[in-house]
């Protein structure tokens, strides 16, 4: 599943859809026209990312953590390594947080069978 998400956030960038790297986040969320799905890299936790996460959902946007490193989230839009990345786009946003629930979903399934 992580590859249909990585597949996804290529489309989301050939299409426009995608703002990388804290300070262009910060900005758009600044402007506030459009609500955008924030994802963050398994291993980009830093202050500046803390402030960005608190005012991203301050403004309303949602804001999840995947299982990738900043070097996978560059590579799946074709940009060096990035630890934060907003999908402009809500169809995309939508199916992204359907197969991180997916994944979600059976890991918590696997663990039952334990």
């Amino acid at each position: 599943m992580i590859t249909r998400i990585k597949n996804l956030l290529g489309i989301a960038q050939r299409g426009g859809f995608i703002i990388s790297g804290s300070n262009l986040i910060l900005r758009e969320v600044a402007r506030g026209k459009n609500k955008g799905l924030v994802l963050i890299a398994a291993d980009a936790q830093t202050p500046t990312g803390d402030d960005l996460v608190a005012t991203c959902r301050g403004k309303g946007h949602r804001v999840i953590t995947i299982p990738v490193s900043k070097i996978e989230l560059g590579l799946a839009i074709g940009k060096s390594q990035r630890g934060y990345v907003m999908i402009q786009d809500k169809g995309i946003a939508r199916r992204i947080i359907a197969l991180l629930e997916e994944m979600e979903e059976s890991a918590h399934d696997e663990d039952e069978n334990l």
